[in-house]
């Protein structure tokens, strides 16, 4: 049962990565015919600085949720590391509520 539930884990890990490198190449690209066709055409196109918006939340939520899941988010370590003992339980639960 745990190797069936690592394995899960693994794919979505493997899945949230995939998904966030395809959302990052893809709004670069529009980035750059945003760009050739704003200053080469003078005719900007109207959609890609829509798609682009989209997709940097939905690259947002997804790298997020990669670094929630490979435990690689940034942490507030200096104000724990300072705290000793169980002193540090009420900056938890003043962070979780």
């Amino acid at each position: 049962m745990q190797s069936k539930i690592l394995l899960i884990k693994r794919l979505l890990e493997w899945v949230l990565s995939r998904a966030a490198a395809l959302l990052l190449i893809s709004m670069t690209a529009l980035v750059i015919i945003q760009v050739v066709s704003r200053y080469l055409f003078q005719s900007p196109t109207a959609f890609t600085e829509e798609i682009v918006r989209y997709t940097l939340i939905w690259t947002g939520f997804i790298g997020a949720a990669y670094a929630f899941s490979t435990r690689q988010h940034m942490a507030l370590i200096f104000f724990r590391d300072k705290l000793s003992g169980n002193s540090h339980m009420p900056l938890w639960s003043s962070l979780i509520c």
